[in-house]
């Protein structure tokens, strides 16, 4: 709970008695119940504007004031600063009564140097797709991180061997590595790659009422078996098919 202290000397004017009264910041974890958020302010915010980091906490003026869900929505805000490459965040949060159940907020945030790639390795496939696949990705050496580009990246190694007959294939982060463990300023990746197996395709079968005769649909798919599976081209040979006036539906493949 957090108190009025440090109440100095009363002091008598003219026939009056004034009390001077000294507030001090608190930790908000102290904050009593019923208590509403008079006000809040951010500082040291830059990546994220001061409404950003309002909103991404979820706080607003005349609010009431949870301690538990406060810390849990500071937790979140830290999140958001570590999805974007800021390992070395500090924030500071204390609270300032205002009266009986009204307080102030501040956030000091030290958002500290955001983290570079320095390397990225891809383990498990040949040189040559190793080569091509590096310049698809977004992330790169000197780029800043970011984990919604990573999980990206992730992905569209998926597509790449799923478009080249590898279905099957697994995308795993197996490496992590800062080159220093205390600024946490440059980071290598490694990623190992299983395409486990090739697969064709030699057969093109269709359920449903339907009375096209089974060796026109690969024509009408622009499909010649057999085939390395692509998913590219499946999707694709799916939205033929769609466009087929006798056919009145196809599911996708």
């Amino acid at each position: 709970m957090n108190t009025i202290i440090g109440k100095k000397p009363s002091i008598l004017i003219g026939g009056f008695l004034v009390l001077l009264i000294t507030f001090f910041w608190g930790n908000i974890q102290n904050i009593r119940a019923n208590t509403r958020i008079n006000r809040i302010t951010v500082e040291g915010a830059h990546f994220f504007s001061e409404s950003e980091v309002t909103k991404i906490l979820n706080w607003e003026n005349g609010m009431e004031w949870d301690s538990t869900r406060g810390l849990h929505q500071i937790d979140t805000l830290k999140n958001y600063y570590h999805d974007m490459g800021f390992f070395n965040l500090k924030i500071q949060s204390q609270s300032m009564p205002r009266d009986s159940n009204r307080i102030d907020i501040e956030l000091i945030i030290q958002e500290g140097e955001r983290c570079r790639i320095h390397q990225i390795k891809l383990s498990g496939i040949e040189a040559y797709h190793s080569g091509k696949l590096q310049k698809q990705l977004v992330l790169k050496p000197g780029s800043y991180y970011s984990s919604v580009e990573l999980t990206q990246d992730m992905e569209r190694m998926v597509r790449y061997f799923e478009d080249r007959g590898y279905p099957f294939t697994t995308v795993s982060l197996t490496d992590f590595l800062f080159h220093d463990a205390i600024s946490k300023t440059e980071v290598s990746i490694l990623w190992e790659i299983d395409t486990v197996i090739a697969v064709n395709v030699t057969f093109i079968e269709a359920q449903g009422d339907y009375r096209t005769d089974s060796e026109l649909l690969p024509r009408i798919m622009r499909l010649n078996l057999p085939f390395l599976y692509s998913q590219k081209r499946i999707d694709k040979a799916s939205r033929l098919l769609r466009r087929v006036p006798f056919i009145a539906y196809a599911g996708k493949l």
